[in-house]
């Protein structure tokens, strides 16, 4: 009779975990899904803050020269055209957009920017203005 020492390779490996419940082995990988997401979450949640920071720092020309709102928003928009910008929207907290949409001709009465729809900003030298 002989006897040899065989060494066969591993062809599979088991981890014996005592006191823990199946459900937390179960659920690594949506561990690992829910970690992925948030850090996903968190990369966006930064980008979004250094957009916002970079527009904020940013002297963006504005609407504050002249006698009235329909002076302001007529020189923005020179300003915005000197910095070589071309804008097509104009916004407006809502009594801006009020006094924007009753401003009348002086003599006639006639409305200066008319809606073209019910609801919806008519257009003030070529800009959709928004609420």
């Amino acid at each position: 009779m002989e006897i040899r020492l065989a060494s066969n390779p591993v062809a599979q490996l088991a981890i014996v975990v005592e006191d823990v419940p199946n459900a937390g082995i179960r659920s690594v990988a949506a561990f690992g899904a829910w970690l992925d997401s948030e850090m996903r979450f968190q990369i966006d949640r930064a980008m979004d803050a250094h957009c916002v920071a970079a527009i904020a720092a940013a002297t963006l020309p504005n609407g504050q020269t002249g006698a009235d709102l329909i002076a302001q928003v007529r020189n923005a928009i020179t300003a915005m055209h000197d910095a070589g910008a071309n804008p097509t929207l104009l916004v407006l907290n809502g009594s801006d957009a009020a006094a924007l949409d009753l401003s009348v001709q002086p003599g006639t009465n006639d409305y200066i920017f008319a809606s073209q729809v019910a609801g919806a900003g008519g257009p003030v030298w070529s800009l959709r203005a928004e609420e």
